[in-house]
């Protein structure tokens, strides 16, 4: 039985009431990225690393606040964890397809954005990954970059759909790598990120 779960713009009006600016496409490719590297972050530490990364602007000085949040977190964890949404077990949480397709196109780009971001939090290095995981990592981050400032097209729309669909198809064999990503490493030999933005 599939779970309910805040949608973008139920997310987007609950920190926005708050007056909470953060990029919510950047925060769930993040949390996802820290999970596909094998760490699933408490809430305290999600809040830790948000801060530290600059990925929030403000402390969150109130209990309410902060319930705000971990509303965000269950919500961005929940699907993703759960497998209720289909073939990929999953959703990109992104603009509806009501907005601005540039605005679509920022929100992507700052979905795999934190995606790669949240990957290197994990702790993923060039000496725990294949050739197959740092070719999609340098496809995510082509689309990391992705030109929002396009002109509202029929194709501008199709290269749109393609993208989103092309990040969630990496992301669902990311998560097959899943169990090869770790080597335990004992020495101190310096590890190479990798993906560097």
């Amino acid at each position: 039985m599939s779970t309910e779960f805040a949608s973008f713009d139920e997310l987007l009006v609950m920190i926005e009431a708050k007056g909470i600016q953060v990029s919510l496409s950047a925060l769930q490719g993040q949390l996802f990225g820290c999970v596909l590297a094998g760490v699933l972050p408490s809430f305290s530490q999600w809040l830790q690393d948000l801060q530290a990364e600059s990925m929030v602007e403000q402390a969150f000085e109130t209990l309410e606040e902060e319930q705000v949040l971990k509303q965000l977190y269950d919500s961005l964890l929940g699907g993703f964890l759960q497998r209720d949404y289909g073939e990929y077990g999953f959703i990109l949480l992104l603009p509806g397809d009501e907005e601005p397709i540039q605005v679509r196109l920022e929100a992507l780009s700052d979905w795999a954005s934190g995606l790669l971001l949240g990957l290197g939090l994990g702790g993923l290095t060039q000496e725990n990954t294949t050739s197959e995981m740092r070719e999609m990592l340098t496809d995510v981050h082509s689309i990391s970059l992705v030109d929002s400032q396009v002109n509202p097209s029929e194709e501008a729309e199709k290269h749109y759909v393609e993208l989103v669909e092309y990040l969630r198809v990496i992301v669902f064999a990311l998560s097959d790598y899943k169990d090869m990503k770790y080597s335990v490493k004992t020495s101190n030999e310096k590890q190479t990120p990798a993906f560097e933005l």
